[in-house]
């Protein structure tokens, strides 16, 4: 397998609907790939989630790399 992937999903709120469901599973089998994936969010919870996720929560998602570490993929869905 190449370099594992940087991979992030942007997403407006974690709460249980179908839509999340299928972000959260896409992440997890990604990770379990090798490839280090992040969700980031502006609200909601993730505790519904019976798998461990890297999930941060920050108040808006207009600049959610300011820090200059760029992803290789971002994925926004909303």
């Amino acid at each position: 397998m190449s370099a594992p992937l940087r991979i992030c999903y942007l997403l407006m709120s974690t709460e249980l609907c179908g839509g999340v469901r299928i972000v959260f599973d896409q992440a997890r089998f990604l990770g379990q790939l090798g490839h280090h994936v992040e969700i980031r969010a502006v609200m909601g919870t993730h505790d519904w989630y019976p798998h461990p996720l890297r999930v941060r929560y920050l108040p808006q998602l207009d600049a959610p790399f300011a820090t200059g570490e760029f992803p290789d993929a971002v994925i926004a869905t909303f």
